[in-house]
């Protein structure tokens, strides 16, 4: 789960944490229901998007006999393109809050860092506008009867932006690298289950055998158990050119021209022209792109963090896309003249209480007070939900709607809540009830930490949480430092980000094991954000990590649901209602908004 702000200026920010929350995931890229392990798997087609979006349908695990593998996906014949861009029309702008400070395609921290890479690289498997997996790279696969085998079969003719052939060796140079420890990869942890992959990164091992090339359009990669992240995992894994990658050492790669000047090349429909840390990123048209030369030839990202300002350059037409926009300006925005608003749904917001368990202090007794249930259903019961969505939205609640909790029906997606959920109604006298339970100090101050700056709606919870004594100083954290304060230091008691709306959900819980929590030594890429441990959550989240069978995992995920309803290590408050505000020159009928960060078909998008 990548970081993203449900904040009234950015109304949403991103759309979802796919497997990792720094997503973005945040994650993020960035969330998918878990694999099973058929004898053959199919590739979604594309389809309409439904009302609300939801997750791809698990498929079913097969019987324990081999059977008769039924035909290898096929990858659909490329989309076609729309008119061509008139003359004149060059370049696309977006505006954009922040601008990573380094492009790292095996350590991509959050939700922007991943859209980049999937403009300018390719991976095996995409997800489409409804979250399905799809061919990208692989244009079929197939999974062995006991789930342990994953066979890609390789588009042919597929070239990187400097004229080299793909080939298999990219793939296994790619895995290969995310298991040396010395790469620094944040996707290892999902990785892992690759056979040889831990071992090789222990250095127990010189070679890892799991991913092999079993010709130059076959790749090979077997796990060591049925694994219900892993295949899920592979649309956030971006394909690095072997040719290029294999000439630096890992332990060099961090500070390399490929990370902190141009990554390239890459397979995707745009090349990076040119890229200038937390400043901007320019992209030309890849004609040469095995979906089809693009329609827009140039694209510049840059950065303008304040969101009137974003807005403004918006309104005269000096940027032609911004994502989110102050919310008390919706009427306003709504009447540009030529602008063209592309719903779609947003992060689903949360606030965040640290347990504070490697913290030198502890256990100091707000700390350990802060750690129980009681604390934490109190903070939920003072929150009038109703008033702080009216705040958050600029006093436009339509565009917000308040949830209570991540999952459907407590297992996957984006649509209603358990039934069997507590709501924790607002009521002021069962939340100071529950704080005088547990001895609470009204003199205890919390620092509540607000990703890049606070708003109206962060002093709105001020108030509200001091009405029944708990009292909060607020402070906001420069995005460029965000990650390192609350994922890696732990430097807040309470902080406000965004949720993928669609994660994967067993990716998302094992987020959240007692071990997880980062550590610079033993768990670089770690991210328990909330220092959340609790060994009978564990206990259920290993017996679901242990299985590719829906039937096993899915009741685990509804009791740990149940779980996390009660201890609340996060209160979930709302989805955000995302606008992408698209500009007079571009078509945006040819603009499509893939959940988390997935950027479906930019190579279709058009200019009028």
């Amino acid at each position: 789960m990548r970081p993203s702000r449900n904040r009234p200026e950015f109304v949403a920010v991103s759309l979802i944490v796919l497997i990792s929350l720094l997503l973005s995931a945040c994650a993020q890229p960035a969330p998918t229901p878990a694999p099973a392990a058929p004898a053959a798997t199919a590739a979604p087609a594309s389809t309409k998007a439904p009302e609300p979006t939801k997750v791809a349908e698990p498929t079913k695990a097969a019987a324990p006999a081999a059977t008769k593998a039924p035909e290898p996906t096929k990858a659909p014949e490329p989309t076609k393109a729309a008119a061509a861009a008139p003359a004149g029309a060059k370049q696309m702008i977006f505006a954009s809050a922040a601008m990573p400070t380094s492009l790292n395609i095996f350590n991509m921290p959050g939700g922007q860092w991943m859209r980049y890479f999937r403009f300018a690289f390719g991976r095996l498997t995409n997800l489409d506008v409804n979250n399905k997996i799809v061919p990208d790279l692989a244009e079929s696969w197939t999974i062995s009867p006991d789930g342990l085998t994953y066979t890609f079969k390789l588009r042919k003719g597929v070239t990187w932006h400097d004229g080299q052939p793909f080939t298999a060796k990219d793939v296994v140079t790619t895995f290969t690298l995310h298991c040396t420890k010395d790469i620094g990869s944040n996707r290892v942890q999902v990785l892992k289950n690759i056979v040889d992959c831990q071992d090789y990164y222990d250095g127990k091992k010189t070679e890892m055998t799991g991913v092999k090339a079993i010709d130059e359009n076959t790749v090979e990669i077997k796990v060591a158990k049925q694994d219900a992240v892993f295949f899920y995992s592979i649309p956030d894994i971006p394909i690095a050119p072997d040719h290029v990658v294999s000439k630096i050492k890992p332990a060099d790669f961090v500070k390399s021209d490929f990370v902190l000047k141009r990554p390239y090349p890459g397979t995707g429909p745009y090349i990076i022209k040119e890229y200038k840390p937390d400043d901007s990123i320019e992209f030309e048209a890849n004609p040469k792109y095995f979906g089809g030369a693009p329609k827009i030839p140039s694209i510049l990202d840059k950065k303008i963090p304040d969101p009137n300002t974003r807005l403004l350059a918006f309104e005269k037409g000096e940027v032609d896309i911004i994502d989110g926009f102050p919310a008390a300006e919706y009427d306003r925005v709504m009447k540009i003249p030529g602008a063209q608003p592309v719903p779609a749904l947003g992060t689903i917001g949360a606030w965040w209480i640290n347990y504070a368990t490697d913290k030198p202090n502890k256990d100091d007794p707000k700390y350990k007070a802060m750690r129980t249930p009681e604390f934490r259903q109190a903070f939920a019961y003072a929150i009038d939900m109703a008033g702080w969505a009216n705040i958050s939205s600029g006093g436009h609640p339509d565009m917000v709607n308040l949830r209570n909790c991540y999952w459907v029906s407590g297992i996957f997606g984006v649509g209603e809540c358990d039934k069997s959920l507590n709501t924790y109604a607002y009521n002021e006298a069962k939340a100071k009830e529950l704080l005088k339970k547990i001895g609470w100090d009204p003199k205890w101050e919390l620092d509540y930490a607000a990703h890049t700056a606070t708003v109206p709606a962060d002093e709105a919870v001020q108030q509200m949480l001091a009405k029944v004594g708990i009292n909060v100083k607020l402070r906001g954290i420069d995005p460029a430092v965000y990650i390192d304060e609350t994922y890696q230091k732990g430097n807040f008691d309470i902080t406000t980000i965004g949720l993928g709306g669609t994660a994967n959900m067993i990716d998302f819980y094992y987020r959240f094991r007692c071990g997880n929590i980062y550590n610079k030594d033993t768990c670089p890429n770690c991210y328990n954000m909330i220092r959340y441990c609790n060994p009978e959550f564990d206990k259920m989240i290993t017996e679901a990590l242990n299985s590719a069978d829906p039937k096993v995992y899915e009741p685990l995920m509804s009791k740990m649901t149940k779980l996390w309803n009660e201890e609340l290590p996060f209160v979930i408050n709302s989805q955000n209602k995302y606008f992408r505000m698209v500009g007079p020159k571009v078509d945006a009928k040819t603009v499509k908004i893939g959940l988390g960060y997935n950027w479906e078909d930019i190579h279709l998008w058009a200019f009028k």
